[in-house]
């Protein structure tokens, strides 16, 4: 208070607002807020906000995303930016996209292919795509990138399947490491298959032996089964014969047309078989046509002569009745071409040591 009493003199020692400044830690305007603007201010003290350091473009994609940052106490600076995930080289140690570029492993450390990717393959030997049913496939890449998957779709070499035309194997040729039952068989299942020798097991799996025979793949369509057999076993008894072509699933042959038998005379050499499949149809049955051939032990159509007498004995008159049923006719001469010269006597075999089997199948 003044001297005279008058009134109060200057106020000394009193601290009044002022601008708010982030160089003091007070309140410098004193509304009650500490460094929240004014000079050397960046943000509110403790405040926090979402940050993120990656290249623009980048947050939110992939692996990327923002962290947090924190004002510090004086309102002068942020913090660092905590719990971001930025972008790192890529690699397919991971199932993540770790550059944050929209593509998950298509690079990098680990990879092999980009997932998803796909491309043409093939898991056959070389030089069989294409042939036959074998054919590529696709395979996919997997979703790391690290592999790709299995060849979907392809069709690979197989074994034969000899029930159809198909070429499993892709080599080529259909059904060509196939053992038939007979040469109509193999006609059946190749109809491109020419004449010559072929292994045939005529029961498959069972007991009999295969065997090499000759077919005629032309002849009446082609499906001809045709061997010769020898042995020094063999006398005059046909059923010795006969019972030779059954050790291997097989008959004495029968000429079913008279192309057949030429074909037969040929291929043995300019020679007729020495028995046929045919028997009377009774004892003493004379001329031909009152024999009957057996194919696989029913009775099936056949040739021997063109003659309108039913004789077959290229001289004299044969079969003339000295027979029964038991026993076949045979071959008793030269000469007479593709007809040859027959006889009908029981139980006979002129010309020993051989014989001709067929499947007689077709």
């Amino acid at each position: 208070c003044l001297a005279t009493g008058t009134g109060y003199g200057a106020c000394e020692g009193e601290v009044v607002p002022v601008t708010e400044t982030c160089n003091t830690t007070v309140d410098d305007d004193c509304d009650g807020q500490v460094n929240e603007s004014g000079v050397g201010c960046v943000c509110l003290p403790n405040a926090t906000e979402a940050c993120y350091t990656g290249p623009a473009g980048t947050v939110n994609k992939g692996a990327c995303h923002a962290g947090t940052r924190t004002c510090n106490a004086q309102g002068t600076a942020w913090g660092a930016c905590t719990g971001e995930v930025v972008p790192v080289a890529e690699t397919c140690n991971t199932a993540v996209d770790d550059d944050c570029d929209g593509q998950v492993n298509e690079s990098g450390v680990g990879c092999t292919c980009t997932p998803g990717a796909t491309q043409d393959c093939y898991g056959g030997a070389a030089g069989t795509e294409g042939v036959g049913p074998c054919h590529g496939g696709t395979q996919t890449c997997n979703s790391l990138g690290t592999g790709w998957g299995a060849c979907a779709g392809e069709v690979v070499p197989a074994a034969e399947v000899c029930a159809d035309l198909i070429d499993q194997d892709c080599d080529g040729t259909a059904n060509d490491n196939c053992t038939y039952t007979s040469c109509k068989e193999i006609k059946a299942y190749n109809p491109a298959a020419a004449s010559g020798p072929y292994v045939i097991d005529t029961d498959g799996s069972g007991p009999n032996p295969w065997l090499l025979v000759h077919c005629d793949m032309e002849t009446d369509g082609g499906g001809y089964t045709m061997v010769r057999l020898t042995s020094t076993y063999l006398g005059t008894d046909q059923n010795a014969y006969a019972s030779l072509c059954a050790q291997y699933g097989l008959e004495v042959v029968v000429p079913r047309t008279k192309a057949h038998a030429a074909s037969l005379y040929l291929w043995n050499n300019g020679v007729v078989p020495n028995l046929y499949n045919i028997f009377p149809k009774n004892n003493g049955a004379t001329g031909i046509n009152n024999w009957r051939a057996l194919c696989k032990g029913v009775e099936c159509s056949f040739w021997m002569t063109d003659n309108s007498n039913y004789d077959v004995s290229c001289g004299g008159y044969e079969p003339n009745g000295d027979n029964n049923t038991a026993y076949r006719i045979y071959k008793w001469n030269d000469g007479c071409g593709i007809q040859g010269g027959w006889n009908d006597a029981n139980n006979t075999v002129y010309y020993t040591g051989w014989v001709v089997c067929s499947a007689n199948d077709k």
